[in-house]
């Protein structure tokens, strides 16, 4: 049974990853089906089989997320937690898989924008972290934990207009991170992290009427975005971010009535977004980014004075936001 869990394990763990990088997580589908039908039906009291019975629950949950498939892997997950408690063992593998399991069943109530809902799954991944932090002091993945729930806790509470009550767990979750990145400096997983949550602050305070704090909030992702992208320039993601922290920058100067940093920034955002338009004109997203600050721009010239230049640029943007999307490439 060892054997056969630990095969199962690697299919639908390190196997499954591989064939996601080559978009072939199709082929994974009839071992998931599978496993998930002895998965679901054994029911073995042992702690150390209950808990491997969660992780494995767990991961065909999360290929189940890849494929869209929402309402399986919502079914997935609830089995999972059922498989964890009943591992009914205060150790770290029992409260990392509790944790990790809490947190998708809240993103899955979060991408049907059922955010209360949400949030009773995060409080539950929250204190699974909590519990984890005397556990695993040395590595510090307890805190981690504890900073991505309250991460999580605040972009439902903002989606519910909840603005204070996000604030403070986006302030908790950047202090922490900031608190775990002073001792590693050059990990650039949880950096991205931080800048993440700074990104979502920054919303919280424009939402709030706080606009001098939201520019300090994109100020400091942009600062840190930079300070990797010096060491990793052709990270795409890291490439995206600095742009958005850009353009919002931008956004954020013309409602303060600054039109020369608006100017820059917005300038040095279409920049960036352009290249990576032409990287992959598919990517819907960055698509919509580079109209949206072509946009921003026009006002910029038509506060200079420049109204054919603002002609031209509202053009440029009209043409992307027209563009049809070819969803055979995405």
């Amino acid at each position: 049974r060892e054997q056969a869990e630990k095969l199962v394990g690697y299919m639908l763990g390190d196997f499954a990853a591989k064939l996601g990088h080559v978009g072939k997580l199709d082929l994974i589908d009839d071992v998931a089906k599978q496993a998930l039908t002895y998965l679901t039906q054994a029911n073995d009291p042992d702690a150390h089989s209950a808990i491997q019975r969660a992780a494995a629950l767990r991961t065909i949950g999360d290929l189940q997320t890849q494929r869209g498939q929402w309402a399986e892997a919502k079914k997935t997950f609830a089995v999972a937690a059922q498989a964890a408690v009943a591992a009914q063992a205060a150790v770290v593998a029992q409260a990392a898989v509790a944790a990790q399991v809490a947190y998708w069943l809240g993103y899955c109530e979060y991408v049907k924008r059922k955010f209360d809902a949400a949030k009773v799954h995060w409080r539950r991944y929250l204190d699974y972290a909590q519990r984890l932090q005397p556990l695993t002091k040395s590595e510090g993945t307890g805190l981690l934990e504890t900073a991505s729930a309250m991460n999580n806790l605040g972009t439902a509470s903002f989606e519910n207009g909840e603005l204070k009550v996000a604030a403070k767990y986006f302030d908790e979750s950047i202090a922490i991170k900031n608190a775990l990145l002073s001792k590693n400096m050059d990990d650039s997983d949880l950096a991205f992290s931080i800048a993440r949550s700074l990104s979502w602050q920054a919303k919280t305070q424009e939402a709030g009427g706080d606009l001098r704090g939201a520019m300090r909030s994109y100020l400091n992702q942009l600062a840190l975005c930079e300070k990797f992208l010096k060491v990793m320039p052709s990270v795409v993601k890291w490439r995206y971010e600095a742009a958005v922290a850009r353009q919002w920058v931008g956004v954020l100067a013309l409602q303060t009535g600054d039109s020369q940093l608006a100017k820059v920034q917005l300038t040095a955002a279409e920049n960036e977004f352009s290249k990576l338009h032409l990287l992959e004109p598919a990517q819907r997203g960055w698509q919509d980014a580079l109209a949206n600050t072509r946009s921003s721009l026009a006002w910029t010239s038509l506060l200079s004075s420049n109204p054919l230049v603002a002609q031209q640029q509202i053009d440029k943007a009209r043409e992307l936001y027209e563009m049809p999307v070819d969803i055979s490439a995405m």
